[in-house]
């Protein structure tokens, strides 16, 4: 099984990229052997969604790049933290202490790798936002940026699919 997992809150303009690009792809790949997951809620419950799949594709929003420029790192979840670290990728420093990322996906991660709770190959697919005020539409960009990132979980989950 391969876990999709779309993090965010659409209530907080561009950070609802994430949940957003989840919902296009919940009726876009197989259902029997891919779960969709769309969480409008913390990085803190992705253990849940993930467990027991063999991978997982984590849909997010981040900071930094044009907004709706569409990221990917894939790997091993241990050496992806340092390069979400990198890429200044958690949202909590930014968006407040009432941010969905209070609890940040780097630190989910990291948790994760810790407690042994993630499958061995992760991608973790991120939506370049700029606006992350309460009440706030999303962007445009960022709209556009999701779709992106969806069509690209869709090429890499086929491609896993077919090896």
């Amino acid at each position: 099984m391969i876990a999709v997992v779309g993090i965010g809150n659409p209530l907080r303009a561009d950070d609802g990229a994430g949940p957003r690009a989840a919902e296009f792809l919940r009726c876009s790949l197989p259902e029997e052997r891919v779960s969709v997951v769309a969480s409008p809620c913390d990085p803190g419950r992705l253990f849940d969604a993930v467990d027991g799949c063999e991978a997982a594709f984590i849909l997010d929003a981040c900071t930094g790049g044009e907004p709706g420029e569409v990221h990917v790192w894939a790997g091993d979840p241990r050496g992806l933290a340092h390069s979400l670290q990198a890429h200044h990728f958690s949202l909590s420093d930014g968006a407040g202490a009432a941010s969905s990322h209070g609890f940040g996906l780097v630190h989910a991660i990291e948790l994760g790798c810790s407690l042994g709770a993630l499958p061995p190959r992760l991608w973790v697919v991120a939506v370049s936002g700029s606006s992350f005020e309460l009440g706030e539409p999303m962007s445009r960009p960022v709209r556009l940026g999701a779709i992106r990132a969806a069509w690209c979980v869709i090429g890499e989950v086929s491609q896993w699919l077919s090896d």
